[in-house]
């Protein structure tokens, strides 16, 4: 289900909120009848150049700058900001791997390898407790956005509007998430 406020170039029907029903039925694009997944949805987005993507579990009408944490002793990780990714996929796991979905939480990770390709990790407990969990994935306008220090990491300090909302579950998570233990060591 596609919502949002801002129409896009390659944007679907836009409905408020109270209008949404938060169904995973696939949606047909404008200008093609082929009908997408949110995964494909998303992914089509991101080859435009133009979009973010901002995902969590929870549905708000704008993104509001909050304070961002890292590792496990939960670093400050900048200056308050919208934090977003300029890769789908990173919306979509954080999305779906989250505290609200997971809350006995457990260790996670994602990041880019040297060849520049995504990589994603997780515990057993994440794998063995996917079933029916839920998110949405912001589409933000790139232009709303400065590049953070790290690859792939884009941060407003003002409020942003979404330009689209995707509903994702966890069929839409990324094929390629390892198996990692409590340490972010990969399990072979």
């Amino acid at each position: 289900m596609y919502l949002g406020s801002n129409p896009s170039p390659a944007a679907n029907k836009f409905m408020s909120f109270e209008q949404a029903n938060f169904e995973n039925k696939p949606t047909k694009e404008d200008s093609k009848e082929k009908i997408l997944t949110p995964r494909e949805r998303l992914l089509s987005l991101e080859k435009e150049g133009i979009f973010v993507f901002h995902g969590t579990p929870e549905k708000v009408e704008f993104l509001e700058p909050h304070q961002s944490y890292t590792g496990k002793n939960k670093e400050k990780h900048g200056d308050a900001a919208v934090c977003a990714a300029d890769t789908a996929e990173t919306a979509i796991f954080r999305a779906i791997i989250n505290i609200k979905n997971f809350p006995k939480g457990g260790s996670n990770c994602f990041g880019f390898n040297e060849d520049g390709s995504l990589d994603f990790g997780m515990e057993k407990n994440y794998f063995e407790n996917l079933s029916n969990k839920k998110g949405l994935v912001y589409v933000l306008p790139k232009s709303e956005f400065k590049r953070f220090e790290d690859r792939g990491e884009w941060r407003s300090e003002k409020p942003v509007m979404p330009v689209e909302v995707v509903f994702v579950t966890e069929k839409d998570l990324p094929k390629n998430i390892q198996l990692i233990d409590k340490n972010f060591k990969k399990i072979s």
